[in-house]
């Protein structure tokens, strides 16, 4: 069998072979990005620390989107989320489905997140058996308390590019 060049496929297993080669390799990128997150999170984007309290229900045998371990990262001066810069912070409080978080300014709240499915609004049926178990949200910034719960959550929360977020100014 000769060489396969790029010019020209001498015979048509080379061709065959060709053919498959490029069928896979199609395949494979259509199911690497058919894959999707959308995260729900807080963005603090003033100048001082905001508190956040939030209860989840507790889980058993579903696939919650709230987690009771969220991840913190740092907002730069254009806006955008530094994902590759996580911050140490500290729960503080004590029980497993309370969440007590002090948001430094300038950074975001990562709570929790949706795989491959697309949020609508709370009591939406969700695939592969998500279950929206958020009991209630609590911010406090500026002396200002807000106070969220499930049926309230969509009044707050905007969609924007695959984040459900909150912007705290």
């Amino acid at each position: 069998m000769s060489e396969l060049s790029p010019w020209f496929i001498s015979s048509f297993a080379e061709m065959t072979r060709l053919f498959k080669y490029i069928t896979l390799t199609a395949i494979c990128i259509v199911f690497t990005h058919c894959s999707w997150i959308e995260q729900f999170m807080i963005i603090n984007k003033s100048d001082k620390a905001i508190y956040v309290n939030y209860e989840i229900m507790q889980s058993s045998g579903v696939f919650p989107i709230f987690t009771d371990h969220p991840s913190v990262y740092p907002v730069n001066s254009s806006g955008g989320i530094e994902w590759g810069k996580d911050m140490a912070f500290a729960d503080e409080d004590a029980m497993p489905n309370k969440i007590s978080v002090a948001l430094p300014p300038r950074s975001v709240l990562v709570f929790g997140s949706l795989h491959n499915d697309t949020y609508k609004k709370y009591d939406q049926q969700f695939i592969n058996g998500r279950t929206f178990n958020l009991k209630q949200l609590q911010i406090l910034s500026n002396s200002k308390i807000l106070n969220i719960i499930p049926s309230s959550f969509d009044d707050h929360f905007k969609k924007h590019q695959g984040q459900i977020r909150l912007v705290v100014k």
